[in-house]
């Protein structure tokens, strides 16, 4: 499909003079773009209901196009106009004000160009994916028709790829912000506002009936936090299941996140009960501030196999951190953690025979009594 071809299909469909636009596109996207979007489907929900992936995947390059296109290097001229007003906005007033704006411009043209060069020679798989409504009045539009020029025969399939690689190269938790962007803007201007918010979850709960339901807690925001290990985003504030509270710290992980709305109540938290929230932030980490047997913090002693030392080099998320002023004290592989027991618990279990715990005594029972209960029911 071309920019300049779907521009007077779309304006003869909506005349009236013309049949409905096939909004069928072919993009070829790398294995790892590939592989990123399947990842990303699966945590980000872009289609709950559907089974289809091909459907799945057209949920997420829509998405991705109506959160992404304006800061994205595949739409090169309105980035290009941005700049240029930033130049002459930095530079008004100076001699030859307009000489060095487009000496400046040139520069970041190249940049473009390289950048979208290097995107569209990751070769890979074409895929079919459908575009919506709202991405097809976006590719019409003026903004969207002067990008097109940047492509080769005005190739749309060419400016998504871009738009898809690009995306795709980013950090979990950048890519994860944008995806989730309106329920990002809504708990900005929640907290801007002082607002409450309310949050559907994916997850379901039985009513007293029986039937299953959404989710949902009520929550004064105070920021959207990525956790130590810079892998999720979190929704950290003070929750409560009525919007009268009580009112008790705890996170929110964004990809959880189904629906989120701003209210007419207050959000406010007090002086006090932001210090005590940013203290536990800050403590714990914003993933652990919901979660009361955490906040005790305790010295976990831990022997670890070598496969053991390569598992904890390799998983990130939850992982405690070491005492280094502890380390090489106790012997090779053995390690002091300044963490909670709720957290080696959650983290450490996952190892296996590849993990001991040494200290504290009832905490290494705690995983012999589950391991052994474990390795019983396979001998039954």
């Amino acid at each position: 499909m071309k920019f300049d071809i779907l521009k007077y299909a779309y304006g003869q469909e909506l005349d009236g003079t013309g049949d409905p636009v096939d909004n069928r596109q072919r993009i070829n996207l790398s294995d790892y773009a590939m592989s990123v979007i399947e990842h990303d489907m699966d945590i980000f929900r872009a289609s709950a209901d559907v089974s289809d992936s091909n459907q799945d995947r057209s949920k997420y390059i829509n998405q991705v196009l109506r959160n992404y296109k304006d800061i994205s290097t595949a739409s090169s001229a309105q980035l290009i106009n941005l700049k240029k007003e930033k130049y002459l906005n930095a530079l008004a007033g100076l001699p030859d004000c307009e000489t060095a704006v487009r000496r400046l411009l040139d520069d970041y043209k190249q940049e473009l160009t390289d950048k979208r060069s290097y995107f569209l020679g990751k070769r890979g798989t074409s895929v079919n994916i459908r575009l919506n409504k709202e991405s097809l009045e976006y590719l019409v539009s003026p903004e969207a028709q002067a990008n097109g020029h940047f492509y080769k025969d005005l190739r749309i399939g060419e400016y998504l790829k871009v738009l898809a690689e690009e995306f795709a190269e980013l950090p979990y938790v950048i890519r994860e912000r944008i995806f989730y962007k309106d329920i990002v803007d809504t708990i900005h201007a929640a907290v801007k506002d002082r607002k409450m918010v309310k949050i559907v979850l994916h997850s379901f709960i039985k009513n007293a009936d029986g039937t299953l339901v959404r989710n949902s807690v009520y929550l004064k925001p105070l920021d959207i936090l990525e956790d130590t290990g810079k892998l999720y985003n979190y929704i950290a504030g003070y929750s409560s299941k009525n919007v009268q509270g009580p009112w008790t710290p705890y996170p929110v992980r964004l990809s959880s996140v189904s629906q989120c709305k701003k209210l007419n109540y207050s959000g406010t938290i007090t002086s006090k009960d932001r210090k005590e929230l940013v203290d536990l932030i800050n403590d714990l980490g914003v993933a652990y501030i919901g979660f009361p047997q955490s906040r005790k913090k305790n010295v976990i002693i831990v022997q670890l196999t070598q496969k053991g030392e390569k598992l904890y080099r390799r998983i990130l998320h939850q992982r405690p951190m070491f005492i280094k002023e502890e380390e090489g004290k106790l012997g090779p592989n053995t390690h002091c953690f300044d963490c909670s027991e709720f957290q080696a618990r959650v983290y450490f279990f996952r190892f296996g025979k590849e993990a001991r715990i040494l200290s504290p005594e009832h905490l290494a029972l705690e995983f012999k009594e589950l391991f052994e209960g474990a390795a019983a029911r396979y001998q039954e």
